[in-house]
């Protein structure tokens, strides 16, 4: 941990550790101590444990008195030797092969590597070993790679890896460490406690006493006199590493916050995609990737928790795990939701066009959406029936409309099939609307009767039944009076069509009496005619003129004739004065019409008269004058 290193780099500028590696072979220390009457180090005085250090250009030295002095044989005697003998061989095979077994392959090459000569196990023993190495070096490489690449799980595995292959493998441990700790932080909400860090166990005084060192170490094991305090130094390490622990602290979270962001995103997108499984995953990671930002970034962190927290917690994505779907409020299986939508899809269109006035469309989408419902038994009996309800109002209304164009195309047929399946269609409706719809529908009704009349009419017309036309007109009058959509133009133009018909039947009855001689019906029929000619609007202003003149002049022709029978009766009855009273009177009417100067009713025309009235001249028709 920090604290550990921190007082170990303390503890090593102040001296205690003056190597990563052993000093001393074990075996040798052991070959030391059993010979320690024939080796010189033991009569030496070691100078720095007595305070007899002296100094020479402030280099250390090491005062040999006695050796010198009694010129100890230490040439005599030679270092030890291991494997002179086959019990010696077979040890040494021994502890190397322990090596093996303990995986310490780096220790196993250091004792092989360089010897004179090696047997064939001892070859093979090598080979294994710069196999194992070679391997494990590729493997914590890659670790390195991973680490660098913040894929620290991966890092673990392979560290680990390397330290079970080689258990000496050079700062395994470390490594491990510090990427257990890196996953602490990614797998915990803060730091992971800190162990309180053991001093290393001092030596005994008869072991700082007895125990050898290299001679020619201890120069590199002590320095020179420093200006600066050790634990000044040791401070200032402090600061260095929790200035680079701050640092790296910064970055960590500002990495693990736009991880943590990433992932926030690319959890809404699977969640609008409906992955429901990933969309949770991620929202998860990002949860946890945000809590491992410390101490800075600490609002980001709280707002991608936050909306993470909201989507995990959100009925779309909780329901979506169940395998199931939230529509409208409503819990749909997965497999059901395509229909669902679409069905809500068809409704909400129906609803758009229902509110547009376009009747008919709606009707087939709210069929269309019926079908979906029912298909996927996506709506209970009430829904259902509301859903029913709505497709016969779209359909009544739709009927409603068919009768206004087929009106406006006067086509009562087909009026009258709309008013009866819209009467059906009705009774399915609630009440309230029934009384709503009626009285529309019973206008609807009075105006389909209404187009029926007046076609009927015209047809009649056509067809010359001048009575029947004007029974048809009047009832067509009295159903316009009961729609209060009628103009008074369309009234207008029904009276003036009734009068038409009125005019024909009067001329028609006018010629069939004149052809009958009947001159009273006749003159009383064509009068008829010409009030109807001359107090409606039958026909343009001009032609009335001209159909007023012709009547008037027939039926003048019509009095002429009457008087000239009734002249001719008299002179029969020898009652001549009331022939000669008539014969003026009827002279007189001709010097009052218009027509006295045409050559019909001149003087000669009325000489002749005269003396028609003895000779029973026949008339001429009223129609001939009329054509």
């Amino acid at each position: 941990t920090l604290p550990e290193l921190i007082q170990h780099i303390g503890e090593m500028i102040n001296g205690r550790f003056y190597s990563r590696k052993e000093s001393l072979n074990p075996d040798a220390l052991d070959w030391y101590e059993a010979h320690n009457g024939q080796f010189p180090l033991a009569e030496l005085e070691w100078s720095g444990q007595k305070k007899q250090l002296k100094k020479e250009e402030d280099e250390p030295v090491l005062v040999l008195e006695k050796a010198e002095e009694e010129g100890h044989p230490v040439s005599q005697i030679s270092a030890p030797s291991f494997g002179s003998t086959e019990g010696d061989q077979q040890d040494r095979l021994d502890s190397l092969m322990q090596l093996k077994k303990d995986k310490a392959f780096f220790q196993l090459h250091r004792e092989l590597e360089g010897a004179a000569d090696y047997s064939p196990s001892l070859q093979d023993l090598l080979t294994e070993a710069k196999t194992a190495i070679e391997e494990t070096e590729a493997i914590y490489q890659k670790a390195r790679e991973q680490e660098a690449e913040e894929n620290f799980s991966d890092a673990l595995k392979n560290y680990q890896k390397v330290a079970r292959k080689i258990t000496d493998y050079p700062a395994i441990q470390t490594d491990i460490t510090r990427v257990e700790q890196t996953l602490s932080f990614m797998a915990d909400l803060g730091l992971p406690q800190k162990k309180t860090a053991q001093p290393p166990a001092k030596a005994t005084g008869s072991e700082e006493e007895t125990t050898p060192l290299a001679i020619n170490e201890y120069p590199a094991q002590r320095s020179a006199p420093s200006l600066f305090s050790p634990w000044m130094i040791t401070l200032l390490v402090i600061a260095t590493l929790a200035a680079a622990a701050c640092g790296s602290l910064y970055f960590f979270s500002k990495s693990k916050v736009n991880q943590a962001g990433v992932l926030l995103e690319s959890c809404s997108a699977s969640l609008d995609k409906k992955y429901y499984q990933n969309a949770h995953d991620q929202c998860t990671a990002a949860q946890k990737t945000a809590e491992k930002a410390l101490v800075f970034f600490t609002a980001e962190k709280r707002r991608i928790s936050s909306a993470a927290r909201t989507i995990l917690e959100s009925p779309a994505l909780i329901t979506g795990l169940k395998g199931k779907m939230v529509i409208d409020g409503k819990e749909y299986p997965l497999e059901e939701v395509q229909r669902t939508i679409e069905f809500k899809q068809k409704k909400t269109e129906a609803d758009k066009l229902y509110l547009a006035g376009k009747f008919k469309e709606a009707a087939e989408n709210y069929q269309t959406a019926i079908q979906l419902a029912s298909e996927g038994n996506l709506l209970d009996k009430q829904e259902k029936q509301s859903l029913d309800e709505q497709l016969n109002r779209s359909l009544l209304h739709f009927n409603l409309q068919i009768i206004e164009d087929q009106k406006n195309k006067n086509n009562p047929v087909a009026m009258q099939e709309a008013v009866k399946e819209a009467s059906v269609l009705l009774d399915t409706l609630t009440s309230a609307e029934q009384k709503q719809f009626s009285s529309l529908l019973m206008l609807k009704k009075i105006e389909v009767q209404f187009a029926a009349t007046k076609k009927k009419a015209e047809e009649v017309l056509l067809a010359e039944k001048w009575e029947k036309a004007i029974n048809l007109y009047d009832q067509t009058l009295n159903l316009a009076g009961q729609i209060p959509s009628t103009t008074d133009k369309e009234l207008q133009e029904l009276h003036n069509q009734k009068a038409r018909a009125s005019l024909y039947l009067s001329l028609a009855k006018g010629n069939d009496a004149f052809l009958a001689g009947d001159w009273n019906q006749a003159i009383a029929d064509y009068t008829q005619a010409n009030k109807i000619l001359t107090d409606s609007s039958v026909v343009p202003q001009e032609e009335s003129v001209q159909h007023n003149r012709r009547l008037k002049k027939i039926i003048l022709q019509a009095v002429i004739i009457r008087e000239q029978e009734s002249i001719k009766e008299m002179l029969d009855k020898a009652e001549n004065r009331n022939a000669r009273d008539m014969y003026m009177k009827v002279l007189g009417i001709i010097e009052n019409s218009p027509f006295q100067k045409e050559e019909k009713f001149s003087m000669k025309t009325v000489t002749e008269f005269s003396f028609a009235c003895s000779a029973m001249i026949n008339p001429v028709p009223a129609l001939q004058l009329l054509l």
